[in-house]
């Protein structure tokens, strides 16, 4: 499976496992693709900050950022 710890890695790997993710492929399949675990993609996933990009539109029937921040800010009056 694995040759190296995920925090030993040279950072062509990773550099690799970004750009494949990137470019559409899922974490499971570019952590597969660059030769690493599926724990490794979790640490770099969480250490990115955990951010997705959606693949499709996002549906209008869920609120926008801006929707929320407007419910959460305090009525004017």
């Amino acid at each position: 499976m694995s040759r190296y710890p995920p925090n030993r890695l040279p950072l062509s790997v990773a550099r690799k496992y970004i750009e494949l993710g990137r470019g559409g492929l899922k974490g499971a399949a570019a952590a597969r693709r660059v030769g690493v675990s599926i724990s490794a993609d979790s640490l770099w996933f969480i250490k990115a900050g955990g951010i997705l990009l959606p693949d499709k539109p996002i549906d209008d029937r869920y609120l926008t950022q801006n929707d929320r921040i407007a419910m959460d800010a305090p009525a004017e009056g």
